[in-house]
Protein backbone atom coordinates (compact mmCIF):
# COMPACT_ATOMS: atom_id res chain seq x y z
CA UNK A 1 0.00 0.00 0.00
CA UNK A 2 1.51 3.39 -0.70
CA UNK A 3 2.31 5.12 2.46
CA UNK A 4 1.93 8.69 1.11
CA UNK A 5 -1.72 7.88 0.54
CA UNK A 6 -4.59 9.25 1.93
CA UNK A 7 -6.31 7.47 4.75
CA UNK A 8 -9.25 7.58 6.44
CA UNK A 9 -11.41 6.93 9.69
CA UNK A 10 -15.35 6.39 8.14
CA UNK A 11 -18.07 6.10 10.21
CA UNK A 12 -22.08 4.96 8.63
CA UNK A 13 -24.86 5.62 10.64
CA UNK A 14 -28.05 4.22 9.45
CA UNK A 15 -30.90 7.57 10.18
CA UNK A 16 -33.68 5.87 9.07
CA UNK A 17 -34.89 3.09 11.55
CA UNK A 18 -38.29 1.19 12.86
CA UNK A 19 -38.65 -0.11 16.09
CA UNK A 20 -39.25 -4.11 17.03
CA UNK A 21 -40.38 -4.40 20.83
CA UNK A 22 -38.89 -0.99 21.35
CA UNK A 23 -35.36 -1.74 19.76
CA UNK A 24 -34.33 0.86 17.09
CA UNK A 25 -33.68 -1.35 13.73
CA UNK A 26 -32.42 0.34 10.37
CA UNK A 27 -34.62 0.10 7.85
CA UNK A 28 -32.31 -0.44 5.01
CA UNK A 29 -28.59 -2.22 5.23
CA UNK A 30 -28.25 -3.06 1.04
CA UNK A 31 -24.36 -1.32 1.76
CA UNK A 32 -23.93 -4.10 4.77
CA UNK A 33 -23.12 -7.19 2.77
CA UNK A 34 -20.82 -5.74 -0.15
CA UNK A 35 -18.90 -3.94 2.85
CA UNK A 36 -18.21 -6.88 4.82
CA UNK A 37 -16.99 -9.16 1.95
CA UNK A 38 -14.52 -6.05 0.77
CA UNK A 39 -13.12 -5.31 4.11
CA UNK A 40 -13.01 -8.95 4.89
CA UNK A 41 -10.81 -9.72 1.90
CA UNK A 42 -7.78 -9.83 4.16
CA UNK A 43 -9.02 -10.52 7.58
CA UNK A 44 -8.40 -13.71 9.36
CA UNK A 45 -9.85 -13.08 12.88
CA UNK A 46 -13.69 -12.47 13.79
CA UNK A 47 -15.61 -11.21 17.14
CA UNK A 48 -19.28 -11.59 17.09
CA UNK A 49 -21.97 -10.09 19.83
CA UNK A 50 -25.35 -11.36 20.80
CA UNK A 51 -27.37 -10.85 23.61
CA UNK A 52 -28.56 -13.95 25.55
CA UNK A 53 -31.80 -14.03 23.43
CA UNK A 54 -30.15 -13.71 20.57
CA UNK A 55 -28.10 -16.46 21.00
CA UNK A 56 -28.89 -18.73 18.48
CA UNK A 57 -27.82 -16.35 15.90
CA UNK A 58 -24.52 -17.78 17.06
CA UNK A 59 -24.24 -21.11 15.93
CA UNK A 60 -22.81 -20.79 13.08
CA UNK A 61 -19.46 -19.65 14.49
CA UNK A 62 -19.37 -22.09 17.00
CA UNK A 63 -16.57 -24.71 14.44
CA UNK A 64 -14.82 -21.38 13.80
CA UNK A 65 -14.35 -20.28 17.82
CA UNK A 66 -11.17 -19.68 19.79
CA UNK A 67 -12.09 -18.02 22.80
CA UNK A 68 -15.53 -16.95 24.25
CA UNK A 69 -17.61 -15.88 27.12
CA UNK A 70 -18.12 -17.54 30.17
CA UNK A 71 -21.28 -19.25 30.80
CA UNK A 72 -24.29 -16.84 31.64
CA UNK A 73 -22.60 -13.32 30.40
CA UNK A 74 -24.29 -10.97 28.87
CA UNK A 75 -23.46 -10.37 25.97
CA UNK A 76 -22.66 -13.71 24.42
CA UNK A 77 -19.36 -12.87 22.76
CA UNK A 78 -17.16 -15.69 20.74
CA UNK A 79 -13.94 -14.96 18.80
CA UNK A 80 -12.32 -16.68 16.48
CA UNK A 81 -10.69 -18.00 13.13
CA UNK A 82 -12.27 -16.12 9.93
CA UNK A 83 -12.28 -19.36 6.96
CA UNK A 84 -13.40 -18.50 3.66
CA UNK A 85 -16.63 -20.98 4.24
CA UNK A 86 -17.30 -18.96 7.48
CA UNK A 87 -17.23 -15.34 5.89
CA UNK A 88 -19.48 -16.95 2.72
CA UNK A 89 -22.02 -18.07 5.63
CA UNK A 90 -22.14 -14.84 7.02
CA UNK A 91 -22.76 -13.25 3.61
CA UNK A 92 -25.34 -15.32 2.60
CA UNK A 93 -28.07 -15.00 5.40
CA UNK A 94 -27.20 -11.92 7.75
CA UNK A 95 -30.05 -10.70 8.29
CA UNK A 96 -33.19 -11.50 10.90
CA UNK A 97 -37.10 -11.32 9.72
CA UNK A 98 -36.99 -7.28 10.60
CA UNK A 99 -34.40 -6.84 8.54
CA UNK A 100 -31.30 -6.27 11.15
CA UNK A 101 -28.33 -7.78 11.18
CA UNK A 102 -28.56 -10.95 13.32
CA UNK A 103 -25.69 -10.08 15.32
CA UNK A 104 -25.68 -7.19 17.93
CA UNK A 105 -21.68 -6.53 17.31
CA UNK A 106 -19.58 -7.80 14.61
CA UNK A 107 -15.80 -7.33 13.93
CA UNK A 108 -13.48 -8.46 11.67
CA UNK A 109 -10.13 -8.08 11.90
CA UNK A 110 -6.56 -8.73 10.64
CA UNK A 111 -5.20 -10.90 13.71
CA UNK A 112 -6.15 -8.58 16.73
CA UNK A 113 -6.19 -5.51 14.26
CA UNK A 114 -10.07 -4.73 14.07
CA UNK A 115 -10.63 -3.86 10.38
CA UNK A 116 -14.19 -3.19 10.42
CA UNK A 117 -16.76 -2.76 13.00
CA UNK A 118 -20.33 -3.36 12.70
CA UNK A 119 -22.21 -2.32 16.04
CA UNK A 120 -26.00 -2.36 16.92
CA UNK A 121 -27.13 -4.87 14.29
CA UNK A 122 -25.80 -3.11 11.11
CA UNK A 123 -27.09 0.22 12.31
CA UNK A 124 -23.69 1.68 12.44
CA UNK A 125 -20.35 0.64 11.06
CA UNK A 126 -16.59 1.91 11.36
CA UNK A 127 -13.74 1.19 9.23
CA UNK A 128 -10.61 2.31 11.04
CA UNK A 129 -8.71 3.04 7.70
CA UNK A 130 -10.50 3.61 4.37
CA UNK A 131 -8.37 4.71 0.80
CA UNK A 132 -9.65 7.71 -1.23
CA UNK A 133 -10.60 4.88 -4.04
CA UNK A 134 -12.80 2.93 -0.87
CA UNK A 135 -14.57 5.98 0.18
CA UNK A 136 -15.47 6.66 -3.75
CA UNK A 137 -16.71 3.27 -3.52
CA UNK A 138 -18.60 3.16 -0.55
CA UNK A 139 -20.53 6.21 -1.09
CA UNK A 140 -21.48 4.83 -4.89
CA UNK A 141 -23.37 2.19 -2.51
CA UNK A 142 -24.63 3.42 0.64
CA UNK A 143 -28.39 3.32 0.27
CA UNK A 144 -30.70 6.74 1.48
CA UNK A 145 -30.74 7.82 4.88
CA UNK A 146 -27.20 6.47 5.80
CA UNK A 147 -25.26 9.24 7.20
CA UNK A 148 -21.21 9.51 6.52
CA UNK A 149 -18.62 10.27 8.53
CA UNK A 150 -15.23 10.64 8.01
CA UNK A 151 -11.48 11.87 9.74
CA UNK A 152 -8.31 11.94 8.14
CA UNK A 153 -5.61 10.51 11.24
CA UNK A 154 -4.61 14.32 11.63
CA UNK A 155 -8.09 14.82 12.30
CA UNK A 156 -8.85 11.93 14.46
CA UNK A 157 -5.53 13.06 16.67
CA UNK A 158 -7.13 16.27 17.41
CA UNK A 159 -10.38 14.91 18.15
CA UNK A 160 -11.64 15.70 22.16
CA UNK A 161 -13.48 12.96 24.23
CA UNK A 162 -13.38 9.74 23.23
CA UNK A 163 -12.35 8.31 20.00
CA UNK A 164 -12.99 4.94 18.20
CA UNK A 165 -10.43 2.81 19.68
CA UNK A 166 -8.80 1.00 16.83
CA UNK A 167 -6.27 -0.66 19.09
CA UNK A 168 -9.38 -2.66 20.77
CA UNK A 169 -8.56 -5.94 21.95
CA UNK A 170 -10.61 -8.45 19.77
CA UNK A 171 -10.74 -10.78 22.78
CA UNK A 172 -11.56 -8.32 25.66
CA UNK A 173 -14.14 -10.37 27.71
CA UNK A 174 -13.54 -13.42 26.31
CA UNK A 175 -11.94 -16.72 27.95
CA UNK A 176 -10.07 -19.47 26.29
CA UNK A 177 -12.38 -22.15 25.10
CA UNK A 178 -9.72 -24.55 26.31
CA UNK A 179 -9.62 -23.11 30.01
CA UNK A 180 -13.56 -23.13 30.16
CA UNK A 181 -13.26 -27.20 29.60
CA UNK A 182 -10.52 -27.30 32.24
CA UNK A 183 -12.17 -25.32 34.88
CA UNK A 184 -15.86 -25.02 36.58
CA UNK A 185 -17.64 -22.09 35.60
CA UNK A 186 -17.72 -20.46 39.05
CA UNK A 187 -14.15 -20.11 39.24
CA UNK A 188 -14.05 -18.60 35.42
CA UNK A 189 -17.49 -16.24 36.57
CA UNK A 190 -15.00 -15.69 39.55
CA UNK A 191 -11.90 -14.82 37.22
CA UNK A 192 -13.62 -12.41 34.98
CA UNK A 193 -15.29 -10.30 37.70
CA UNK A 194 -11.72 -9.80 39.17
CA UNK A 195 -10.78 -8.30 35.39
CA UNK A 196 -13.81 -6.89 35.02
CA UNK A 197 -15.05 -5.12 38.51
CA UNK A 198 -18.81 -4.19 36.43
CA UNK A 199 -18.97 -7.56 36.31
CA UNK A 200 -20.83 -7.60 32.76
CA UNK A 201 -19.63 -7.23 29.43
CA UNK A 202 -20.09 -4.26 27.05
CA UNK A 203 -20.99 -5.20 23.48
CA UNK A 204 -18.33 -3.66 21.17
CA UNK A 205 -18.66 -0.89 19.04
Amino acid sequence: MNSLMEMYVLHLEATSIHYENDIPMPDNLDHWRPMVRHFAQHCNRFRADCWPRDAAALAMFQPYVETQSPPGASPVVVVGRLAPDLLEMILSDPFDADGAVKWFTLLLAIDDTIVMSSAHNGAEIFCGEVSDEELAWIQSILPQHVRLSTWSKEEMAQLPGDQPATDQRLDAACVSSEILEAVGAAFIEALVEILSPAGEAAPAD
